[in-house]
C-alpha cells in the first residue's frame, strides 16, 4: 500500500498520514485524529458599512465621469479641436435672431483673436444652456457670432462701435441694445447678463471693458470673407 495519498483541493495539498484510514479511496479529512481542525472565523461587516462603501464608490465613479466630460468639452472648445468658426456655425444667422422674438447676444470675433479663443468655452456653455427655453428657470436666448474679417458686417461694426474684440452686444426681444461687454472679462458678468436678458430683467452690467484684441489685423485679412454668411 502507498504510504501517503495526495489530493489537490482548491490549490492546497491534502496529505493523509500512513496511519489514517481511507473510506472508499477518498480523502475524507486529510488530518489524523491527533491533529485537531482549526477554523478561523472571518468577521462580517455590518450592512450599513457595506452600503456606505458602495455609495462612496458610486460617487467616485460619477465624479470621474463628470470630470471627464468637462475636460472633453474644454478640449474640444478651448484646446483647438473646435475653431471659433465652428462654434459660430452653431449659432443663428443675424437676420433670423432679430426676427424670432427672443433676446439676442451678438459677439463680434475673429479667428486670430486670442481673447476670443480664451472666452470660447464660456460662450459655448451659455449657447448650449440658453438655446432652448427651460420653464420656471429661463427663456430662450439667441446667440449670434459675427466675424469682423467678413466685410459684410461693416455696417454692424459701425453701428455698435466695435473697436476691439471680443465685443458682446445684448439685445432685448425688441432688438434694442441693453448692454455692451468688451474684451476679457470674468465669466460671471456674461452669465449674469444673459440670465437677466432671458427673463426680460434689467441687466446688472450695462457696460464693462477688459483687455481686447484690437482690429489691426493684416490688410490681407481685411478683405477675406468668412465661408458662412452669418459669421
Amino acid at each position: 500500500s502507498l504510504s501517503a495519498v495526495k489530493v489537490t483541493r482548491l490549490g492546497a495539498l491534502c496529505r493523509v498520514p500512513p496511519r489514517r484510514r481511507r473510506a472508499g479511496g477518498v480523502c475524507k479529512a486529510g488530518l489524523s485524529e491527533e491533529e485537531p481542525t482549526t477554523v478561523q472565523a472571518v468577521p462580517l461587516q455590518p450592512p450599513d458599512v457595506i452600503e456606505e462603501k458602495s455609495n462612496s464608490k458610486s460617487l467616485i465613479a460619477a465624479t470621474s465621469i463628470l470630470v471627464g466630460v468637462a475636460l472633453f468639452i474644454l478640449t474640444r472648445v478651448g484646446g483647438g479641436s473646435m475653431s471659433l468658426e465652428s462654434l459660430a456655425a452653431r449659432t443663428l444667422p443675424l437676420d433670423e435672431a432679430l426676427s424670432n422674438g427672443h433676446p439676442t447676444v451678438v459677439e463680434f470675433y475673429a479667428d486670430w483673436c486670442e481673447v476670443c479663443r480664451e472666452m470660447a468655452p464660456v460662450v459655448a456653455g451659455l449657447e448650449e444652456e440658453y438655446s432652448r427655453e427651460v420653464p420656471d428657470l429661463h427663456g430662450e436666448v439667441n446667440f449670434v457670432m459675427l466675424n469682423v474679417d467678413n466685410t459684410k458686417w461693416t455696417p454692424e461694426l459701425t453701428e455698435y462701435g466695435v473697436g476691439g474684440i471680443p465685443h458682446f452686444v445684448f439685445l432685448d426681444a425688441d432688438t434694442k441694445e441693453q448692454a455692451t461687454i468688451i474684451g476679457r472679462i470674468p465669466s460671471e458678468i456674461l452669465e449674469e447678463n444673459t440670465a437677466a436678458l432671458s427673463k426680460s430683467k434689467t441687466l446688472p452690467f450695462s457696460r464693462r471693458t477688459g483687455p481686447t484684441s484690437l482690429l489691426d489685423r493684416p490688410a490681407a485679412q481685411n478683405s477675406m470673407a468668412a465661408p458662412r454668411d452669418h459669421n
